[in-house]
């Protein structure tokens, strides 16, 4: 029998990123594209959602393409939003979930960004969706609140609801 080394395909997760973001993830993505890399990274996405609405299509389904917001964007502090937009020189950090969502709808594409919602939730309560009492709240993935928010917005949207 022999042994099979360790292959590591994927580098380590790092805690932040260098602008603060979680690690893997960036905070320039909530800005509009400022070079040509940035513009041919949202080309590619929308190649590829467009080529997943088509398989769908083929294949006689329903698409509903939904953005999980970064942790700020559903931050229930509108201070530590502001300061990052300021920090970004963006007005608002929901430049992903517009720009998505006008191509989307331009392609007929049913969409749900679920960051203004959330943030709206998460100001009127209080409540953070992101992170857990042991670790930092705010941050990180989403914690038992986030989900069950995320999985309501979602069902409303499946099942027609008004939301």
């Amino acid at each position: 029998m022999h042994a099979v080394p360790e292959m590591t395909f994927l580098p380590r997760a790092q805690a932040k990123a260098r602008d603060g973001a979680e690690g893997g993830a960036t905070l320039a993505v909530l800005a509009p594209p400022r070079d040509r890399s940035w513009e041919e990274a949202w080309r590619v996405t929308e190649r590829l959602v467009a080529k997943t609405s088509e398989f769908a299509e083929r294949h006689r389904a329903r698409l509903l393409l939904v953005m999980v917001p970064y942790p700020i964007q559903a931050h229930p502090d509108p201070k530590q939003r502001a300061e990052l937009a300021a920090k970004l020189n963006v007005a608002d950090l929901f430049y992903p979930e517009r720009r998505i969502t006008e191509w989307a709808a331009a392609r007929g594409i049913a969409a749900l960004p679920l960051a203004f919602e959330m943030q709206r939730l998460a100001e009127a309560s209080g409540a953070y969706f992101y992170g857990f009492e042991n670790t930092r709240l705010g941050t990180g993935h989403w914690n038992v609140e986030g989900h069950r928010i995320a999985a309501e917005l979602i069902a409303r949207k499946l099942c027609g609801e008004p939301q």
